[in-house]
């Protein structure tokens, strides 16, 4: 049940400091088949379980079962309030590359009373990118996936595991948004018209752009405009090892960059990345998830990111340390200003997302770990935003922390959602 005070031993002066959160709270558990709602009480008022949508969704003790990945709560064109949320298949194989079919994924929006259908994205048509999109397609049938492809080719023509979407446009005519196409490693534009099921794929960034070559598994989405140009900011999982660009960045497993992209001449180009790289040494973050633009604690932009192994003592895992990674753009490039590492009993296990209820206060989810089963309790955590100056630091993980600042958030309360999920992915605040 959510819990609106602080656990029992915590010091008097948090418990004293944080009113309690009201609203709602939109979670997704990504090993429990579900995402579900709270109320300002606590109680769970709302479980939408997968297999209202999909059939092959009955839970983790079946195979095949299904992971689900980020929801979130829009109001739609029509001035419709509905859920969005992602789903992937996966079987006792556990997304081995011998099995062309696991985690293919598909999004779908329900209305937030009734639960009702309103769209759902299954298929893709890369027509308008010709061959170059990696899919082979029939020009009469650009939706339906040939027959007898290979396990990669097929993973192209699909989405691979998705995390998360951000929408640039809505309409009578249909949305168009940016997907994190995870396993696939790439970001896709994706115009979904209205009425459909198949998505018409309008653009893409992915390794053929020399910014992008080493990067894999791009997980959390931001998108929007500066001074009129759209931007993408994505958080990248790890690095690829093999080639020689790879190797002389030393990338790897776990290896990980926050990075900004532009729109410039109908081309998007990368601004910058976090950290920025170097050629002979690690120069990455470990595991990021859930990039975000918030506000600090004197309502200045900051990006904030789930940095979920930042106080690891390796590179990559299941579990460890999570913190909260925290920047600021000057001049057009990122500076960092520190990693919130919760103390004690509210050590983050594996961050997973961070963000804001619109009252100066920030929720930072712990999935416990990366996947179940898992020892550690998934949850989440009310703190007031910070506010951080430049360390002049590079914010670079390594396990010595030598280029990183710890920073105690302060005042803390908690646990939300504790025994209610079994590895929550993402928590959203909602006004009512």
């Amino acid at each position: 049940m959510l819990q609106l005070l602080l656990a029992c031993d915590a010091d008097t002066e948090s418990a004293a400091s944080l009113a309690p959160l009201g609203g709602r709270l939109l979670a997704s558990d990504v090993a429990g088949n579900q995402w579900l709602t709270t109320a300002a009480d606590g109680t769970v008022d709302s479980r939408y379980t997968l297999d209202s949508i999909d059939p092959r969704c009955q839970g983790k003790e079946f195979d095949p079962y299904c992971l689900a990945f980020q929801a979130q709560r829009r109001t739609a064109h029509d001035g419709a309030d509905e859920v969005v949320f992602t789903w992937s298949i996966l079987d006792s194989s556990d997304g081995s590359d011998e099995e062309a079919t696991d985690l293919i994924g598909e999004f779908a929006a329900v209305d937030w009373e009734s639960h009702a259908t309103r769209w759902q994205l299954a298929a893709l048509d890369f027509s308008q990118l010709g061959r170059d999109a990696g899919c082979p397609f029939d020009p009469e049938e650009p939706c339906a996936v040939p027959e007898g492809l290979a396990t990669d080719a097929y993973w192209r023509c699909h989405l691979h595991m998705p995390h998360d979407i951000v929408f640039a446009s809505d309409s009578s005519a249909g949305w168009r948004g940016w997907i994190a196409d995870t396993r696939n490693t790439r970001l896709l534009e994706v115009e979904l018209p209205s009425g459909q099921s198949c998505g018409v794929v309008r653009s893409l960034v992915n390794e053929e752009d020399p910014d992008w070559a080493i990067y894999e598994s791009p997980n959390s989405l931001a998108h929007g405009e500066r001074d009129g140009v759209p931007f993408l900011l994505v958080s990248i999982k790890g690095t690829h090892e093999a080639g020689a660009e790879a190797e002389a960045q030393l990338g790897g497993a776990g290896k990980g960059k926050i990075a900004w992209w532009e729109l410039r001449e109908g081309r998007w180009t990368q601004a910058w990345e976090f950290p920025p790289e170097v050629l002979g040494a690690e120069s990455f973050v470990n595991t990021p998830h859930g990039v975000q633009l918030l506000h600090d604690g004197d309502g200045n932009e900051v990006i904030a990111f789930a940095h979920s192994l930042g106080a690891h003592s390796e590179w990559s895992g299941v579990s460890g340390e999570g913190t909260v990674g925290i920047l600021r753009v000057v001049d057009g490039q990122p500076e960092y200003l520190g990693d919130l590492r919760f103390p004690g009993k509210f050590a983050l296990g594996f961050s997973r997302d961070v963000s804001e209820t619109g009252d100066g206060r920030w929720i930072v989810t712990d999935s416990g770990c990366l996947t179940d089963p898992c020892d550690r309790p998934t949850r989440a955590w009310l703190i007031d935003a910070p506010t951080l100056s430049a360390t002049g630091l590079s914010g670079a993980f390594s396990v010595d922390h030598g280029q990183q600042v710890f920073v105690d958030p302060g005042r803390i309360e908690g646990p939300y959602l504790e025994g209610e999920a079994t590895v929550l992915y993402s928590v959203e605040w909602m006004a009512e």
